[in-house]
Order: structure tokens, then C-alpha cells, then sequence
């Protein structure tokens, strides 16, 4: 049985950059190889608000036929009706409602997901984030987090956006329409959310 966990990340890549950001964090793009797999992945993308973003799976078409971007063949196969339609060579997970599989061009920006425990930031690394809920103006935020030493934070690294994200999540910290800035220093982060 498999118990491996799954990584979305939230932040925007090509394909090809989101095979490079997953195997940057110890991981890699994920094989939906069984139906148990795509129950699980269905189950947390069920959980999460992807707001109409599809993540890319690890499926690649290469000489007429979908595969893994190493060429290894399906195992397994969940595509919607009437896909794959020919609009490219990449496939995705639709992130809501049926989870179904669909095909898109690979230099599309899209979210994605990773197979396998992710090299995890460290307890001090996540000390670093302060969130503070305070409705503010995006120029009332950055004077708030000046008067703290800090400044906002900048997001450069899937595991940082992906660690920030689940907190939110986990913490009910998402709101309906969030527009949320996250900038980066290397002490005393805060995070700011609220409308600009």
C-alpha cells in the first residue's frame, strides 16, 4: 500500500519548471499510477480552493502517445470526456469538481503536484512568519512591518509558498476573494492580507 503524501503547490510553473521545482525540493512530479492514487489526490484537492486551477500531473505525450515525462508508460488513465483533444502535450488534474484528467499546452503556467515527502522547511525557518489578520492597506502593512523591524516577505520557494498556503488553510485564514502579498527577509517575516 502506498502512504506516500502529495505536495500542491500553489505557485505558477511551466511543465518543465514544475518537474525542475519538485525535484528541487527532494520530490517529484506526481504519476497518478492506480485508481487508490487518484481517490487520494481527489480527496485533497477536494480540501483545498484552487480557485479553477488545474495542477500538471506527470503526463507527457511523446511520439502520438500520453506517458511519463520519462517515457515510462500509464499505468493508469483518468481523462474526462472527450479528453485528450489534441491542445497539448501536458496533462493536468482538474482541480475541482470531478478530478478528471485533461491535456493543455506545456508552457502554460499552472500549479502542480508533487509525489513524496518534501524536503520540509525547518521549525526555526517557520519562526521566522509572523501572521498578523489585521484589515489594513497594502501601505498601512508595510508601515506596520516596518515599525517591527520587519518588512513583508517575498516568495521564492515552492516550500515557503506551499508551507504559508497550508497554514492559512489550516488556520481558517483564507478568505472568500484573499489578496495576500507575501514578500521575503531573513528575520522577522510578516505576511499581510487584506485588500489593496
Amino acid at each position: 500500500m502506498r502512504l506516500s503524501p502529495f505536495n500542491v503547490f500553489t505557485d505558477l510553473q511551466t511543465f518543465d519548471d514544475a518537474i525542475s521545482a519538485c525535484e528541487s525540493v527532494g520530490t517529484s512530479l506526481v504519476v497518478i499510477e492506480n485508481a487508490h492514487v487518484q481517490e487520494a489526490l481527489e480527496c485533497l484537492l477536494s480540501k483545498r480552493q484552487l480557485n479553477g486551477n488545474n495542477p500538471y500531473i506527470n503526463v507527457y505525450k511523446s511520439n502520438g502517445e500520453f506517458t511519463t515525462a520519462d517515457g515510462e508508460p500509464l499505468t493508469f488513465s483518468n481523462w474526462a470526456d472527450g479528453e485528450p483533444k489534441g491542445y497539448g502535450n501536458c496533462g493536468a488534474i482538474r482541480g475541482a469538481g470531478d478530478h478528471k484528467w485533461e491535456d493543455g499546452p506545456c508552457d502554460r503556467k499552472r500549479m502542480y503536484i508533487c509525489d513524496g515527502k518534501v524536503n520540509d522547511l525547518t521549525q526555526a525557518d517557520k519562526d521566522r512568519f509572523h501572521v498578523y489578520t489585521d484589515k489594513l492597506t497594502f501601505d498601512e502593512a508595510v508601515a506596520a512591518c516596518e515599525s517591527k523591524g520587519a518588512t513583508l516577505a517575498v516568495v521564492k520557494n515552492p516550500l515557503v509558498q506551499d508551507y504559508l498556503s497550508n497554514y492559512l488553510y489550516e488556520n481558517g485564514l483564507s478568505p472568500e476573494n484573499p489578496y495576500i502579498n507575501v514578500y521575503n527577509q531573513t528575520v522577522n517575516l510578516q505576511l499581510w492580507m487584506g485588500n489593496r
